[in-house]
């Protein structure tokens, strides 16, 4: 019955285009196509998907019947795509020219192609938003990375002017005629304790960037 077959033809779109997100995209059209093909007994369907020059781009799907003449048919039924009153793609129907589509299917044929250029500007809108999406992850990422950049600088100043301070105390004590070895030892004790200091502040920034469990120590 060819009303039981366009009816489920129209549900099988429904469903299919109903699971649009970026990484389903070429599937749904994919999926799409042939199920249009099978209803109209195509031997080849041509689904063009005009992109929206920024995140979609434009894209030729192709379905070919088994065993059929495929592209080399020559009745075409081209459908333009059209939704929110732009043109966004267009559906090629072809078969062999003893077995042209009667009106009443080529109607039918034209509402399906209005549920996939409906999916066609949704999938522009998904592809748009994961864009965004990107881009406010990326300012997040890039904010963070200033903050942690700021906080690592003055977490970092202390310990790093200190061990310059000693070492150059350490080079004028040790320049004297007869340097003290106690105050020379404690010089360099001190640049020991400032550089584990700065070690211990990069290893925090790792712990956070690795997102592992932070330890809880008593400071003196």
């Amino acid at each position: 019955n060819e009303q039981v077959a366009y009816e489920q033809m129209v549900a099988e779109l429904m469903v299919g285009t109903a699971r649009l997100s970026p990484g389903a995209i070429h599937g749904v059209f994919t999926g799409a196509l042939a199920c249009i093909g099978r209803y109209a007994t195509a031997d080849a369907a041509v689904l063009r998907v005009a992109g929206n020059g920024r995140t979609l781009p434009r894209e030729r799907f192709v379905w070919q019947r088994d065993g059929s003449a495929g592209l080399n048919g020559h009745s075409d039924l081209t459908i333009p795509l059209v939704a929110r009153g732009d043109t966004v793609g267009t559906l090629e129907l072809v078969r062999n020219p003893a077995n042209d589509w009667s009106p009443n299917v080529a109607a039918r044929l034209r509402s399906a192609a209005e549920l996939v250029a409906g999916a066609v500007a949704r999938a522009h809108d998904v592809s748009e938003l994961e864009e965004s999406r990107s881009q406010v992850m990326h300012m997040a990422r890039v904010a963070s990375m200033g903050e942690l950049t700021a906080a690592l600088s003055h977490d970092l100043k202390q310990p790093l002017s200190a061990i310059r301070a000693n070492a150059e105390a350490g080079v004028r004590l040790l320049s004297e005629t007869s340097p003290d070895v106690q105050a020379a030892r404690a010089i360099l004790q001190d640049i020991v304790e400032d550089d584990v200091r700065a070690a211990q502040v990069i290893d925090h920034l790792r712990t956070l960037l690795r997102k592992e469990k932070p330890t809880v120590a008593t400071v003196d």
